[in-house]
């Protein structure tokens, strides 16, 4: 397939990890809600394990770079994201800690994935397709919060799966 006619897919691929993250990775949630724990926000713990998946990325680049890594990347878009935000909603004490670092796990592997992606054109495409994924993403996350809560959630569990297929698409 030739590069432009995966535009689409690209686009929209991190488009749905973009509105995962809307709709699952800001405090609060238009899923989920209000969570915290003991008073802490959600939005910090998430970006403290954020920044420590981000750190492991970083340090295990060489490792993720081959297939295997990569298919490591992708396990977190299609089991760990699903299971992340799931395990949130029935989450409460301490098991909103490991929701919340499996939320960041997810985060850090599908937005690393794409970011490598679009990492090998040049610097205006890999803007152009940040901002109108962003925007897609945007939009996405408004039409699901219009659908209803049940809706919402079960839309919540499978757009890391959807961006993970699209990568997977992308890739070929």
């Amino acid at each position: 397939m030739k590069s432009e006619n995966l535009f689409p897919a690209r686009l929209l691929g991190f488009g749905f990890y973009w509105a995962w993250l809307f709709l699952v990775g800001v405090s609060p949630s238009p899923v989920l809600g209000n969570i915290n724990f003991e008073g802490i926000p959600f939005e910090i713990l998430e970006l403290a394990f954020r920044l420590i998946a981000i750190a492991a990325i970083v340090v295990f680049a060489r490792q993720l770079s081959t297939d295997g890594g990569r298919r490591a990347l992708l396990a977190a878009c299609f089991i760990v994201g699903p299971v992340s935000t799931l395990s949130l909603l029935a989450a409460g004490g301490a098991a909103t800690i490991v929701s919340t670092a499996l939320v960041a796990c997810a985060d850090a592997a599908t937005f690393m994935l794409w970011l490598c992606f679009f990492g090998h054109m040049r610097v205006g495409e890999t803007a152009l397709y940040m901002a109108l994924s962003y925007a897609a993403g945007a939009l996405l996350c408004l039409a699901i919060m219009n659908l209803g809560e049940s809706a919402a959630i079960v839309c919540s569990a499978v757009l890391p799966v959807l961006s993970g297929c699209a990568f997977v698409l992308s890739n070929r």
